[in-house]
């Protein structure tokens, strides 16, 4: 009796075949490549056969020979600077993407205004007003599209690193001798895998927003000071307040 792999029964990754051409970008940016499993999904309940097969990219073996690879050229390296060599076109290219989306964030309230004051200028055009309510949509519609792609990329960036590691860890471990791994204890090796290594998941979930959020501050800043001036110091001064109370907080609690 031969038994089968459940794998074997599932259809080839559809995210895999829409990213292998720029042609079918359309099918990337529309997530129309998942739309197989939502009809499957709303016809009945949906069973592990009814899965795609796992991305090339997401295996374990690919992603610890990738963290291996770098790690052998860099023994004395740091962690987090290994995981920067391995994943940087992600992490570049999920930057990217979210360069249009705060610009189109920004552009929102500056086609608000420019409609608003259309509206109460009579000897404006008002094919302008039309201009600025289309801008206004589609910077609204941009904004949708580009947030979700950013959050699955970087999500998905955020799980390569988890599993790499885990991947690294669980590897290390069984070549361990005897004599080291009764020293170890199950609870250490529990915690470092959900704890520590989960860390730098949440890092590369968050990384974006340690340059995202001050340009976008500052670009906003010079946007608000040439509208009302000197009011903008006390506004962004209530902020940079709120900064040291949160770090008080986040202390205690």
């Amino acid at each position: 009796m031969t038994v089968k792999n459940s794998s074997d029964q599932r259809k080839p990754n559809a995210l895999d075949w829409a990213e292998s051409s720029w042609l079918r970008w359309i099918h990337v940016a529309l997530w129309t490549w998942i739309n197989p499993i939502l009809t499957i999904g709303h016809k009945q309940q949906l069973t592990e056969d009814d899965l795609f097969e796992v991305s090339s990219n997401d295996e374990c073996n690919h992603l610890l020979n990738r963290l291996e690879t770098i790690w052998e050229k860099n023994i004395h390296m740091d962690t987090w600077k290994v995981l920067i060599k391995t994943f940087w076109k992600n992490w570049l290219f999920s930057g990217l993407i979210l360069l249009p989306y705060i610009a189109a964030k920004i552009a929102q309230p500056l086609f608000l205004k420019e409609i608003i004051l259309t509206i109460n200028d009579n000897s404006r055009p008002s094919h302008a007003g039309y201009l600025y309510a289309c801008g206004l949509g589609l910077s609204a519609v941009v904004q949708a599209l580009i947030h979700q792609q950013y959050f699955f990329r970087i999500t998905r960036i955020g799980s390569h690193a988890r599993i790499g590691l885990s991947s690294i860890i669980y590897k290390r471990l069984l070549s361990l001798p005897t004599s080291s791994m009764i020293k170890t204890t199950t609870g250490q090796i529990v915690n470092l895998i959900s704890n520590d290594v989960g860390k730098f998941e949440e890092l590369s979930i968050s990384i974006h927003q340690i340059w995202a959020a001050p340009l976008e501050a500052i670009i906003v800043f010079v946007l608000i000071w040439k509208q009302i001036g000197l009011a903008t110091l006390f506004g962004y001064g209530v902020l940079l307040l709120l900064v040291p109370l949160q770090l008080i907080f986040s202390k205690q609690f």
